[in-house]
């Protein structure tokens, strides 16, 4: 029985090398120095700015260097404007990722694999993560292996494969993997009549100081472009519809500088900032090689993965709690905890697997964010009834979210319809059923009833979308006709995200309190403990 098994673009052989030098390391001294695939100087993040999009700038104070095949090339300091020509796209496959396991359960994820070569699959395991060296020597492993039940050749293909595996009440999701790069010229120019610079791709831009990126979309819900300034290095490639993809390289600590004043003010409190740090760079290093690496990257610089300003958005605030607890990461003694958070969880928080697909981890349980007292106890939202946890909400960490902490949203049935058609033909929707929820009070899955189809929407982010992306997915609906006769539909919720993890506004309520960022991290990650992970690189002082 032959299994075959990834790790990021290796062959089997690479695996074996991998695993011989492995136990080598093992065997050696103990004040040897790791196997370079675990030392963290080689520690980078490669965050994707640009994707696939018909054109991009650039402008720097200082001399560009570009590199292709060839010699390095210099760029005078000015505006540079990038666009592909004779552009062939990468090759690239789609897997089926169905189920997922600990390295350590390497035997169960190879029964799992038999199972379904006995009904004629051609499964694959895929490895994804990285091994960390703790400060005491001992290694974090937060290697993970991925079942990849099929591997289609479009993406229609497994959408499709998706739709027959969901009636055998299997959930699948689709990731993309580039088999082969894509190919095209890079064309150069800039405001003058001088010629346009041609060279090959993938090309290399590096700078000696941060340069401006011109043109990216850094929205999420919708579109938003801005100008934003990178350190570099970058890679420029042509992405999945034949369009420019840039990609820049940076060490773990500089990219945290650009992270954290995106995701939460510089202005609330230092021990909620550092809680944030804590939480941030425990999710970046638990996910280094995750599920983008099939694609080149590592993660999005929207909140696909987490938002990142670059270079021209940092702060002094953010700065100072990232050097403050520099390498510290949360662990739960042999790995380190992806340390996930969101804005507002409206009171309790919620288990992972209620969310995402993938296993209970348990690390991301729901806890209450209730400030308990006499007349304010903690019970859990479905034991005091979800209209009633709504509408007469309990006082919380975060109940400082005036604008989320509770909401209301009305849509119109012709909204409504042409949101949930968006991504589910059922025609007009004339009702929503509401299914089961997690012990922080999120749906699990909803009914969408219309006068075509009907059709079961799982999980938090896939609902939210479908109705036209709803702060969170804890919510009642009301349907009924407005003052003209048409039908409305109006939800009322709590919370804003996913609600999984650290609560930012609960960390920055619980430190106006007085509370340590320890604390904060106790409270909402229960039974894990904080470590310093031995990371190196370029100082990330402004």
């Amino acid at each position: 029985m032959h299994f075959k098994i990834h790790h990021r673009f290796t062959r089997p052989i690479a695996c074996i090398l991998m695993a011989l030098l492995a136990a080598c390391a093992a065997a050696a001294p103990r004040n040897a120095r790791p196997a370079k695939e675990d030392r963290q100087e080689d520690l980078t993040v490669r965050v994707l700015l640009v994707d696939d999009q018909p054109t991009a700038s650039l402008t720097s104070t200082v001399d560009l260097h570009i590199q292709d095949g060839g010699p390095a090339r210099r760029l005078p300091p000015g505006t540079w404007i990038l666009t592909i020509q004779d552009a062939t796209p990468p090759a690239q496959r789609f897997h089926l990722f169905a189920k997922t396991f600990p390295l350590a359960e390497r035997a169960a994820a190879q029964a799992y694999v038999r199972e379904w070569q006995e009904k004629g699959m051609t499964p694959e395991i895929v490895s994804f993560g990285k091994r960390l060296q703790a400060g005491d020597k001992r290694f974090l492993d937060n290697r993970v292996l991925w079942i990849s039940l099929i591997q289609c050749k479009t993406l229609s293909d497994a959408e499709q494969q998706r739709k027959d595996l969901e009636k055998q009440s299997v959930w699948p999701w689709i990731q993309a993997e580039t088999v082969e790069p894509g190919k095209g010229t890079l064309v150069i120019e800039d405001k003058s009549a001088q010629p346009a610079l041609e060279m090959s791709l993938p090309a290399h831009i590096h700078s000696d100081t941060p340069l401006v990126i011109g043109g990216g979309d850094y929205g999420f819900w919708q579109e938003r472009r801005e100008d934003r300034t990178y350190n570099g290095p970058f890679q420029v490639s042509v992405g999945s519809h034949g369009r420019l993809t840039v990609i820049e390289t940076a060490d773990i600590e500089t990219y945290l500088c650009g992270v954290l004043p995106a995701e939460m003010p510089p202005g609330w409190p230092i021990e909620a900032l550092k809680a944030q740090a804590v939480a941030a760079r425990s999710e970046v290093l638990a996910g280094m090689n995750g599920r983008y690496a099939l694609e080149g990257f590592d993660y999005w610089a929207t909140e696909r993965s987490r938002a990142y300003l670059g270079a021209g958005g940092r702060h002094p605030a953010t700065d100072t709690a990232v050097q403050a607890t520099a390498g510290q990461v949360l662990t739960d003694g042999s790995r380190i905890v992806p340390a996930v958070f969101s804005a507002t969880c409206g009171g309790w928080t919620e288990d992972n697997d209620t969310v995402w697909s993938g296993p209970p981890d348990a690390q991301l349980r729901a806890v209450s964010d209730v400030v308990v007292s006499g007349d304010n106890p903690a019970h859990k939202p479905q034991e005091q009834g979800l209209a009633n946890w709504l509408l007469r909400p309990p006082k919380a960490h975060c109940s400082g979210d005036t604008t989320y902490f509770r909401w209301r949203k009305t849509l119109s049935q012709k909204e409504l319809t042409a949101s949930v058609n968006k991504r589910h033909r059922v025609g007009q929707v004339r009702d929503i059923r509401l299914g089961d929820r997690g012990p922080g009070g999120r749906l699990k899955w909803v009914r969408v009833i219309g006068s075509e189809d009907s059709v079961v929407i799982r999980k938090e982010l896939p609902i939210r979308l479908a109705f036209n992306g709803l702060p969170s997915a804890m919510f009642i609906v009301d349907c009924g006709k407005g003052g003209d006769g048409q039908t409305r539909f109006t939800f009322i919720g709590g919370g804003r995200g996913h609600g999984v993890g650290l609560c930012q506004y609960g960390a920055r309520g619980m430190a106006a309190q007085g509370a340590s960022y320890n604390s904060i991290l106790r409270h909402y990650f229960t039974a894990a403990r904080i470590e310093r992970v031995l990371i190196h690189g370029p100082d990330s002082n402004p």
